[in-house]
């Protein structure tokens, strides 16, 4: 899939600022959120938060010695959605356009929108794949992409793959499923 970058700030629109928890991989510090903790695989490595400008921060993992796969989180504030009757519903038009974006370039004619739901979070993503082929150099044949909310914190995801079915794009929905904020007292 092409341009990641462009599809994931539409996704991170919003912005919160972000500390790195110490010491913690599967933990970051939210400022005036709390603590989000997320249940990564211990085969995943963390690639670290890219900071661009305005301080927007994304979290990054891959698979040790495997360039087949990319997993880049993002949380903000989620104050765009707080004088909204349904959020979720504003999160899967919003989820819906976004995937409608990459159609041109996909084996798929239609976005069909997902839910993924845990105890604490509550989102939207859909599954496309690049119908390019050959596949050039460093692309990936796979997306899988969303929204969520836990509270009134945003998390945008995007999942990277060179291989479907792939454990670890089910494992990185399932780390978002579980995922919980700890909140500052």
């Amino acid at each position: 899939m092409r341009a990641r970058s462009v599809s994931i700030l539409v996704l991170s629109a919003l912005l919160c600022s972000f500390a790195w928890a110490e010491g913690a991989r599967s933990s970051f510090t939210v400022r005036g959120f709390g603590t989000l903790r997320l249940e990564i695989p211990a085969a995943w490595i963390e690639a670290g938060p890219s900071v661009s400008d305005p301080a927007l921060v994304n979290v990054s993992y891959m698979l040790a010695n495997n360039p087949k796969f990319q997993m880049i989180i993002t949380a903000q504030d989620g104050k765009s959605y707080a004088g909204i009757k349904d959020p979720l519903a504003e999160i899967e038009r919003r989820v819906k356009q976004s995937g409608q974006g990459w159609l041109t370039g996909s084996v798929e004619t239609e976005v069909a929108v997902k839910h993924l739901d845990g105890a604490s979070f509550h989102g939207r993503y859909y599954k496309l794949t690049d119908k390019s082929d050959p596949l050039p150099a460093g692309e990936f044949r796979y997306i899988t992409q969303g929204i969520g909310l836990i509270g009134n914190l945003v998390i945008a995801f995007t999942v990277f793959s060179n291989e479907s079915p792939a454990p670890f794009i089910d494992q990185g929905l399932r780390a978002l499923q579980n995922a919980r904020l700890e909140r500052v007292k």
